[in-house]
């Protein structure tokens, strides 16, 4: 791919939730670039994914996913956005075209429907930027601790890995306290990898795990 092509492929598939660098050219993210948060979650893991698992949930264009499968690992994204989807495609394939085929899975469906028993164990999985938006309870006191979905998603997740990494609101209703509680009652201790004013990037790791 030139970069004629490239920039015009960026420019039709907007707007872009997240920011990737294609051949020095940058799509045009929200907020935090997903360049940074890569980089820091990379640290968790080993430099190589050869052998190891990745669950990707909210993946939208799937950068996540796509940079863990350039490092060796076997990647599940899921997403059910369309023009995510478009995104992850045009993505996928300008890296296959330097790199090769890589082993990476889109399932386009919403996380709230999907059947999680079907998808088996991973090494680690990334729910970045989505258990915050399972249940919006922001008008409603009253039920801002129960949190349906987000629970139930937790547990299952809990179920298919012992390295689980998530981003957190800081200042609404999805807060830390909140997520340390449902972790750690399920036998998952917290470690921050990068915090802001406005988002915690962090890593449940289950106990006695190696």
């Amino acid at each position: 791919m030139d970069k004629i092509y490239i920039s015009k492929k960026i420019e039709e598939l907007r707007p872009w939730y997240q920011s990737i660098e294609l051949d020095g050219i940058k799509t045009t993210g929200k907020k935090t670039s997903s360049i940074k948060l890569w980089n820091d979650i990379k640290t968790t893991m080993p430099e190589n994914l050869e052998g190891k698992s990745v669950l990707d949930i909210g993946a939208n264009a799937g950068h996540y996913s796509i940079q863990s499968a350039l490092l060796g690992a076997k990647v599940v994204c899921v997403e059910r956005d369309d023009l995510a989807y478009s995104q992850f495609l045009f993505i996928k394939n300008y890296f296959e075209n330097i790199h090769g085929d890589f082993n990476i899975k889109y399932i386009r469906e919403n996380i709230i429907d999907l059947d999680f028993d079907k998808l088996g164990r991973f090494d680690y999985i990334f729910a970045i930027s989505i258990l915050y938006h399972l249940d919006s309870y922001k008008n409603n006191k009253k039920a801002v601790k129960t949190f349906p979905n987000q629970n139930r998603i937790i547990k299952k997740l809990t179920y298919m890995s012992d390295n689980i990494i998530i981003r957190i609101r800081n200042k609404n209703y999805s807060n830390t306290k909140h997520f340390n509680n449902i972790f750690k009652g399920l036998n998952f201790n917290p470690e921050i990898i990068d915090s802001t004013n406005d988002r915690t990037l962090i890593i449940y790791r289950k106990i006695g795990s190696v």
